[in-house]
This record gives structure tokens, sequence and C-alpha cells, in this order.
């Protein structure tokens, strides 16, 4: 099972960008192939649980965008 890192690393590798500014993480698609941009704002939920549904939502399109045929 990947851990969010693993997620992390292997979106980087593909072009998407994680990121926060302060009260917000957010990830996009920099590359050309499909646009995506999610972000959740930091609340009253640990900041983790906010990195990881991020993560999880920004790796999920990456596979959903790349299957191998």
């Amino acid at each position: 099972m990947l851990t969010v890192q693993d997620k992390i690393d292997i979106l980087k590798v593909n072009m998407y960008v994680i990121d926060a500014v302060p009260g917000k993480v957010f990830a996009y698609d920099d590359s050309n192939r499909s646009p995506f941009y999610c972000s959740h704002v930091v609340g009253y939920v640990p900041l983790a649980y906010v990195i990881e549904r991020v993560v999880d939502a920004a790796y999920n399109h990456f596979l959903e965008n790349n299957t191998c045929n």
C-alpha cells in the first residue's frame, strides 16, 4: 500500500503540483494532458487529513487518466 509521500512522489514526477498557502492545501496537474485542480480549506480538521484528501484526489485523477493498454 502506498503512503501519502509515495503518492506525492509519483504525482510530482508526472507534473502534478501539491502545495499550500495559509489555510488551504491544493493540487493541480501542470501538464497539458487533462485539467485538474483540487483544494481544501484547512479548518477544524487535522492538517494531515486535509493533505491526504487532496493527495488522494490528485492520485485518483492521475490513475484515471493514465491507464496502460
